[in-house]
């Protein structure tokens, strides 16, 4: 149904007031704790009816035959074609491509209650090649209209069980003048502190990010694309230097996510 929060978020990191050339306080490896992720209220939409399942929450609504087979979508930055199949009356399978290749797969189940769903999710989106798959549960918000599929509705991520470890993982070399940093899944980016907004290499929707200090322990990532501001993240360093806490803000989605990144 969507793309999970935590795995879209990216790390940047803050200089000490040190020589260029020395270490800063947070270079080296850091890990996200997705276990006690503070997830948003909001709810993500979808709508499966009649055969035909929309996307409510998406950046740019859109419906598509329920078919399995793949329809051309507009204005998604992550996706051109999605392809949509009911496999029975509890289960659905959502595929997406872009460019001509499939990116993401995802298994929604609803459980017999009603109210659970669990996720299953394979994305092969990254630059280095190697997939990233994931598991987790939602809770229903909202329920879908009468006679609709049980996966319609408002969901609420409640739990991420499990998640490929390069998914997680960032790597942060910084000095007095810049930043770079560089996912698991071999996006990467060196941006200038207080700086132009730069390219982030390999990201799929050319998204582009700035970098800027936020007092003496902390330092904000502004993401934009299209030259519209996307998302804002904010990370605090702990006083023992071993935890990054989180703040990231979806300003298209209107919601907000806290997480930690710990030292490894």
């Amino acid at each position: 149904m969507m793309k999970h929060a935590l795995l879209l978020v990216s790390l940047a990191a803050l200089t000490a007031a040190t020589p260029a050339a020395a270490q800063s306080a947070f270079d080296g490896n850091w890990k996200a704790d997705v276990a006690n992720a503070q997830f948003p209220d909001k709810p993500f939409v979808t709508t499966l009816i009649n055969g035909q399942y929309t996307c409510d929450s998406c950046d740019k609504p859109y419906t598509v035959p329920a078919d399995g087979a793949f329809h051309a979508v507009k204005d998604q930055p992550y996706v051109d074609e999605v392809a949509v199949q009911v496999v029975d009356p509890h289960t659905i399978t959502f595929r997406s491509r872009k460019g001509g290749k499939e990116t993401y797969v995802e298994t929604d189940t609803v459980g017999p209650d009603g109210k659970s769903l669990t996720y299953k999710s394979t994305d092969s989106s990254a630059p280095n090649g190697q997939p990233v798959n994931e598991t987790g549960e939602q809770v229903l918000v909202t329920p879908g209209p009468a006679g609709s599929h049980p996966v319609s509705g408002g969901w609420r991520m409640s739990k991420v069980a499990n998640i490929t470890d390069a998914a997680l993982m960032m790597t942060i070399n910084a000095d007095a003048s810049k930043m770079t940093a560089k996912w698991g899944d071999g996006e990467t980016f060196s941006a200038a502190w207080g700086g132009p907004a730069v390219p982030i290499q390999g990201d799929l929707a050319g998204t582009t990010t700035a970098v800027e200090k936020v007092g003496d322990h902390g330092f904000r990532r502004t993401n934009t694309r299209n030259g519209k501001v996307v998302g804002v993240q904010t990370y605090m360093l702990s006083p023992d230097g071993k935890t990054l806490a989180v703040t990231a803000e979806n300003k298209l989605q209107g919601t907000t996510t806290h997480y930690n990144f710990v030292r490894q």
